[in-house]
């Protein structure tokens, strides 16, 4: 890969991809491939596997198979969005999916 960064967050990879993050003691986290990926703030045992701009903060064990600009965070464990654009899991608890799809918001209150 090309400008990856892993930063206090140990046993985590990037195993591909340009400008992926893993910051902010997000422990045994993974990017797998893509562009601009982050993950953040206690992303724990998480991992974005591909896409473009996708982000997961604040919780654990959160996966984000694909897709652009979709966000897990603020303590939403277990959660997962599979792909699409714009998608969006935020305090919401436990054990959330998002198949797919275009700006799907699944949230328990405001973030």
């Amino acid at each position: 890969g090309v400008n990856n960064c892993i930063e206090d967050s140990s046993d985590s990879f990037v195993f591909s991809g340009v400008i992926n993050h893993i910051v902010g003691n997000s422990f045994r986290a993974g990017i797998l491939a893509g562009c601009r990926n982050r993950l953040s703030g206690v992303a724990e045992d998480s991992i974005v596997l591909s896409g473009k701009c996708n982000r997961i903060s604040a919780g654990g064990r959160q996966a984000i198979i694909t897709g652009f600009r979709n966000c897990i965070q603020g303590g939403s464990n277990e959660s997962t969005i599979a792909g699409g654009r714009c998608n969006f899991i935020c305090n919401a608890s436990y054990r959330n999916f998002i198949g797919g799809g275009l700006e799907n918001q699944i949230e328990r209150s405001e973030c």
